[in-house]
């Protein structure tokens, strides 16, 4: 743990004079913006959630489900106020004098988060004709839906996929087909000519799933504010890049999604050209978000350039990745663990991403 220790910190990164000058703005933007993203990522999983085969075999019968269903509120509580405080711990680790109060913040603010997602989840499983705030007697976790403490979605599964192949696309696909049975699509006229129906369907894409837009902005403001508010004494843009990175991933869609040749098919074109002009919205995009991250990092002409092309390449590299191959051969490493894995795998896993990390280091040395 002496890795943490402030004056070893110190030695990576220290706050910088805009932040000293404004520390209780830039504070209090932190918090309440950390709350913001707790209180989301607890609406959108469900702060009372349990998988199909427990409702099924435990919540099923007469009994009351308010004892297992609080127990699981309890854990989803405990982990939005853990992972509060740790987003929290952080930053502490840059201002280590204020650390205490920082903690406490994260904590306060965390539980305020999941108690307004979990009282928002259960507004919208009240009855019909029920008016009002509900009153502190109703509060229970027994009065809501299964359809919220045990939804068909998919969404958990995704997650541990996710988690145990190390890839976030599984999460994306599960947020799309969760939206796609909540909402009802409307087709429209597309343009004639095949370039204006490529971008506008991107275009679509994106008002349809305003989140990829939320998305986009907030990974370009965390890219600005670390820019502004932090000086890395050791790759200072990398921090930024991969913000750049996420942001323009999170526009991407329309060009992964092209990966299926039954598009290029009914427009009667190639491959190439179908992805060519899937290309031009996340381009755009990204190009926006580097170039407002550069001009708050004040790097020179030539390292802006390179952070922008080298970003813009590393978007459109992730996003045009071929499906992951899961079947690859398996290989034993002999020397130290004696672990197996798939280098074949890995590879793809990190298509864009490992571009993205080289062009951070060396825009950062160049800046």
């Amino acid at each position: 743990m002496w890795v943490f220790e402030p004056s070893n910190v110190a030695k990576f990164a220290e706050t910088s004079a805009i932040f000293d000058d404004h520390r209780g703005a830039v504070i209090a933007a932190f918090v309440l913006a950390t709350a913001l993203i707790v209180g989301r990522f607890a609406a959108t999983w469900g702060p009372v959630r349990v998988d199909r085969a427990v409702l099924k075999w435990e919540l099923s019968g007469s009994a009351s489900r308010h004892r297992p269903l609080r127990r699981r509120l309890a854990v989803a509580v405990g982990c939005a106020v853990m992972a509060d405080v740790a987003i929290h711990g952080a930053l502490s680790l840059l201002v280590p004098e204020s650390a205490t109060i920082l903690l406490a913040l994260g904590g306060a603010f965390g539980l305020i988060a999941v108690c307004a997602a979990y009282i928002a989840q259960l507004l919208g499983d009240r009855s019909v004709g029920a008016r009002g705030f509900p009153r502190f007697g109703r509060l229970s976790p027994e009065r809501l839906h299964q359809r919220t403490f045990a939804p068909r979605d998919g969404f958990a599964a995704a997650v541990g996929l996710g988690i145990s192949m190390m890839d976030a696309s599984w999460i994306a696909d599960a947020r799309i087909t969760r939206w796609q049975r909540h909402t009802a699509s409307k087709s429209g006229r597309l343009h004639r000519t095949a370039e204006g129906a490529f971008v506008r369907m991107d275009l679509r894409r994106l008002r349809r799933h305003p989140e990829a837009v939320v998305r986009w902005l907030c990974w370009t403001a965390v890219g600005i504010a670390v820019s502004i508010l932090v000086d890395f004494h050791a790759v200072p843009l990398l921090i930024s890049t991969l913000a750049v990175w996420s942001a323009g991933v999170a526009t991407a869609g329309g060009l992964t999604s092209v990966s299926d040749p039954v598009l290029a098919r009914s427009f009667g074109v190639s491959d190439r050209y179908l992805r060519r002009w899937h290309c031009v919205v996340p381009t755009i995009a990204t190009l926006v978000s580097a170039a407002a991250v550069a001009a708050a990092s004040s790097v020179s002409l030539f390292a802006c350039a390179f952070l922008i092309v080298g970003t813009i390449m590393s978007v459109l590299r992730r996003a045009t990745r071929p499906p992951l191959p899961f079947d690859a051969p398996m290989v034993i490493e002999p020397l130290m663990t004696g672990a197996a894995f798939q280098p074949t795998l890995l590879s793809a896993q990190l298509r864009g991403l490992l571009l993205a990390v080289v062009v951070g280091v060396v825009a950062g040395a160049l800046g």
